[in-house]
């Protein structure tokens, strides 16, 4: 079978324009992701490793507002991609970036361009990421109550397959 059910935490912000006002570390920028950073996505990606979730983060970088930090050579450091539901999603900082703030810098642009063109703020964050809980409740951002579901194709899971 290669189905698998991953439970996340929903969160929701009730006015980002409250949030703190981001300060990015100097050594970064705020820019986009390119088409040719989907590799890196795919790889950083829980779910990622494949084909098929390369094609699906590929649209979503096309499609959807998304917020990118870069170091001074134009690399991404740190991101926030958002979903076909307007979802914040695959939000993730390189490892050796961690620590600065470069998410919590992510986040709340993010949050704030959402709201400025009416969309709400809300993402989900996985049941074992406590960091990035705590985060989100530091911004301000409102903990749903229950836990939300996916049903996720993975083929790492069929063992047994070709």
């Amino acid at each position: 079978m290669e189905l698998d059910i991953v439970e996340y935490y929903t969160y929701m912000h009730p006015d980002p324009s409250t949030m703190p006002k981001p300060r990015p570390d100097p050594s970064v920028r705020l820019g986009s992701l390119l088409p040719s950073h989907v590799d890196l996505l795919n790889k950083t990606w829980p779910y990622g490793g494949n084909a098929r979730s390369r094609r699906y983060l590929a649209e979503l970088l096309g499609r959807f507002p998304h917020v990118c930090l870069q170091d001074s050579t134009g690399e991404p450091v740190s991101w926030v991609l958002t979903d076909h539901f307007g979802t914040g999603t695959h939000s993730f900082t390189l490892p050796a970036h961690r620590r600065r703030g470069h998410m919590q810098v992510a986040l709340t642009v993010a949050a704030q361009r959402a709201q400025a063109q009416g969309f709400p703020t809300f993402g989900h964050t996985a049941l074992w990421n406590q960091p990035m809980q705590q985060l989100q409740e530091q911004l301000g951002h409102q903990r749903l109550p229950g836990i939300c579901c996916y049903i996720l194709h993975n083929p790492s899971l069929d063992k047994d397959g070709p």
